[in-house]
């Protein structure tokens, strides 16, 4: 079990607030790369979206839009992943075939 220590308590700065937020020693760069990374792209669609009349709400939701769109083009990435590799074995195991029945044939 983890013990107190190992914690840290943090604030995060997105769009100009600070939240709290409790993590491990061990994750604190991550969660604050997170933070900024996503106060980025929530201020890139402030700017773009900066003649129209969406509020926070609706930019925090394009944000989030964003954010999980990236994590499943990932997630599809990765899936894709072992039948890529298995695909790329295949190739390696055709092309030694035929260099030994070109070998056979001469």
């Amino acid at each position: 079990m983890a013990s107190e220590n190992e914690f840290l308590k943090i604030n995060l700065g997105i769009y100009g607030k600070y939240f709290p937020y409790k993590c491990k020693r061990t994750e604190e760069e991550i969660a604050r790369r997170a933070a900024r990374l996503f106060d980025a792209k929530l201020m890139g669609y402030s700017t773009y979206y900066s003649g129209t009349t969406l509020d926070e709400s609706a930019l925090l939701r394009l944000t989030g839009f964003h954010f999980s769109w990236e994590a499943l083009e990932e997630k599809s990435k990765n899936e894709s992943g072992p039948i890529m590799a298995k695909v790329h074995r295949l190739n390696v195991e055709l092309e030694d075939f035929l260099k030994q029945n070109r070998e056979i044939t001469e």
